[in-house]
């Protein structure tokens, strides 16, 4: 009887660990965005709401796009867009277009015209909430611990079916 209780209480010491180490994980990785949000305020805060920042979206086929927004005092200001199919190479240009005032959101291409605030709020409340066990999630900041890669791939999935934010440059103005 004795060795039944041991093993029992070992085999309920594994499984609290392991759970201990499962909730270990997500705390991480709440951490690295509550950290990334951190340091972005401060970023946004010292150049006034001000800055740029460039997006993309590249296929294994080669074609690809590439989005720049510019924001001033939390204002998205413009919205330039390129569009290639040979986007390793910049060639073979597809469509080009600048989007100013009120024109900006008129083109159907590119990426959304948002605030890296905007793009913060869906990471936490639309791709870091994926069922991590249907999806793969990918999180990553930059040098400056800034929001460079938020999305999420579905399991199985082959080619160009990534949801989410991939943030090559932010640029504080």
């Amino acid at each position: 009887m004795n060795r039944i209780t041991n093993r029992i209480v070992i085999l309920l010491l594994a499984l609290f660990t392991a759970g201990l180490v499962g909730c270990g994980e997500e705390r991480a990785y709440d951490t690295a965005f509550t950290n990334s949000q951190a340091a972005w305020l401060k970023a946004k805060q010292a150049s006034s709401s001000s800055y740029l920042y460039e997006t993309e979206f590249s296929s294994f086929s080669g074609y690809g796009e590439l989005t720049v927004i510019t924001v001033e005092n939390d204002i998205v200001s413009k919205r330039r867009f390129a569009s290639y199919e040979n986007f390793a190479f910049r060639e073979g240009q597809v469509e080009r277009w600048v989007e100013e005032g009120a024109e900006i959101g008129s083109h159907l291409t590119g990426a959304a015209a948002v605030s890296l605030d905007r793009l913060y709020d869906h990471c936490s409340d639309e791709i870091l909430t994926a069922d991590a066990g249907e999806n793969e999630i990918f999180f990553s900041v930059d040098e400056q611990g800034l929001l460079k890669t938020c999305l999420y791939v579905p399991n199985g999935c082959l080619d160009d079916c990534e949801v989410g934010i991939r943030i090559n440059a932010i640029d504080m103005m």
